[in-house]
């Protein structure tokens, strides 16, 4: 019996150490806090206009629309949010995140004007450590234009062929940190740079190497000494771990650490076999643990032989795609996590194991359950039969393959980055700034686009017969059967398409 309660008390005593650890870990390491609950939402110009505000949450779209949308509704809203501090962000660094907002957000904090953001797809962060009142109620504005935009694209929305949604529809977050950070990767806007890159220079089932790059900052006056762990744990299981110590990390500078972990007996990704690993990154400051993140990553290797087959882990792979929009009835853009994960459980399930994510960044849901399910996934920019020649529409489509690559590159499903405008007439050079900058964000991948000078030739019938020439990389076929079954060889300006078939003739063109 006394040996008995021995064993209890030890075994209270472990529970109990390892409850205050956890506690410890949780008061210590930075969080999110979610905005998403409470928004005052009124439309205020374009075709419906609303006299008074209503209380929403998000994800949220600015109107409910018919399952067969004839009209989609574009205007200005206006959202309004009110947050009361937390004592807990007392002396934090303290951010705003924004996980998408169409089309076109301007943002107020108090009366303050943030700054705008162009482009409806992906994230963007505003600091507002020294904006937040600790003494009262915050007052956050948003108004979005969600109308046609030349320098956004694509083509006036009455001739495009896919619908762009309004709204918050995707998570706003505080992101509360200590004043030594890991960056935010759209914040810290350095190529191959901010928050966590995670790359891997060796991959094999007997020896792989994860090379991880942290990206950190630190907002104090005087130097610190820093220290880093990173940690490779498979179903909860630690794989292997890196601790670089005595890191001088100076006042008011930022500052990239590079470890690297050895991996054997690997269990890689594939579309057969989606093993995913949760790298925990650990930030100490003078031994104190001040942040704690976790990253999921897949331990994979894309590459193409000398007859331009897809070979993923050194084993030729044949991939059957579809492609996919991410809209759903009623509430566009505004879908659930669950929704996105069904969509990629119909795919895999319909036995596909490539998406080609027309013709935008899709959500970071669906990203995830690409991860898990074993989906292989093209990502693009946003772009569909436009081109301006224009510095200001250059510079935006650049900035956005740069964004996109950073928010999605640790992604295990990502095998080629679409920065290219679909069936789009770019210039040559360009195409070349383009997927040059796919280069600079993530050396060593794949660049994707419909014309030459890509790493990836997206080719469908409709491009062979405008740009054709005899591909000299690795293709693959991206809209098989669009024009035969759906354009009816209208060409690419298919607002223009004039004498249409017959649906019983549809068939003769294929």
């Amino acid at each position: 019996m006394f040996k008995s309660l021995i064993g209890k008390f030890f075994t209270f005593l472990i529970i109990f150490q390892l409850s205050l650890f956890a506690a410890q870990l949780h008061a210590a390491s930075a969080k999110d806090v979610s905005l998403n609950q409470g928004w005052s939402f009124k439309r205020i110009s374009g075709n419906e206009v609303d006299k008074t505000a209503i209380k929403v949450n998000l994800p949220h779209t600015p109107k409910v629309e018919p399952l067969i949308v004839n009209d989609q509704w574009q205007g200005t809203s206006e959202y309004i949010k009110v947050i009361q501090f937390d004592p807990e962000w007392q002396d934090k660094a303290l951010y705003i995140r924004f996980e998408a907002a169409m089309n076109h957000a301007e943002v107020w904090l108090n009366g303050t004007k943030l700054g705008e953001h162009l482009g409806g797809y992906l994230p963007f962060t505003f600091d507002v450590t020294n904006l937040l009142n600790s003494q009262s109620a915050n007052t956050l504005k948003v108004v979005l234009h969600n109308v046609d935009n030349p320098i956004i694209g694509p083509k006036p929305l009455k001739i495009l062929d896919f619908n762009t949604y309004g709204g918050l529809y995707r998570d706003v977050n505080l992101l509360v940190r200590n004043k030594v950070h890991i960056t935010d990767p759209i914040l810290a806007n350095t190529p191959a740079s901010g928050g966590i890159f995670v790359t891997f220079p060796e991959v094999s089932k007997s020896r792989s190497i994860v090379s991880v790059k942290t990206h950190l900052t630190n907002r104090l006056e005087s130097n610190q000494d820093v220290s880093v762990t990173q940690s490779l744990y498979y179903k909860h299981k630690l794989i292997t771990s890196n601790t670089q110590q005595h890191i001088l990390l100076a006042a008011n500078k930022n500052r990239q650490i590079e470890q690297q972990l050895d991996v054997t007996s690997a269990l890689l990704w594939s579309p057969k076999t989606p093993h995913l690993y949760e790298l925990q990154t650990d930030v100490f400051v003078a031994e104190r643990l001040i942040e704690s993140k976790m990253t999921r990553v897949g331990i994979r290797k894309f590459e193409f032989d000398a007859q331009h087959q897809l070979l993923i882990n050194g084993e030729k792979t044949f991939l059957r795609g579809v492609n996919r929009h991410q809209e759903y009835p009623y509430v566009g853009y505004a879908t659930s996590k669950q929704a996105d994960y069904r969509d990629a459980v119909k795919i895999k399930s319909a036995g596909f194991d490539y998406v080609r994510l027309s013709h935008y960044p899709h959500s970071p849901a669906f990203m995830d359950a690409a991860d898990e399910l074993g989906l292989v996934l093209v990502n693009a920019v946003l772009g569909w039969q436009y081109y301006l020649e224009s510095p200001e529409f250059k510079t935006q489509i650049i900035n956005t393959c740069a964004d996109l690559i950073r928010r999605d590159r640790n992604h295990a499903s990502v095998l080629a980055w679409e920065c290219s405008l679909n069936e789009s007439a770019m210039p040559k050079s360009f195409v070349k700034d383009l997927h040059d900058t796919v280069h600079q964000e993530y050396p060593g991948a794949f660049s994707a686009g419909w014309q030459h000078g890509y790493d990836l030739y997206l080719q469908a019938r409709q491009h062979r017969l405008r740009h054709y020439e005899t591909p000299t990389q690795p293709y693959n076929v991206s809209e098989y059967g669009d024009w035969e079954y759906y354009a009816q060889n209208a060409g690419l300006n298919q607002d223009a398409w004039g004498n249409l078939k017959k649906k019983s003739a549809l068939h003769d063109n294929y």
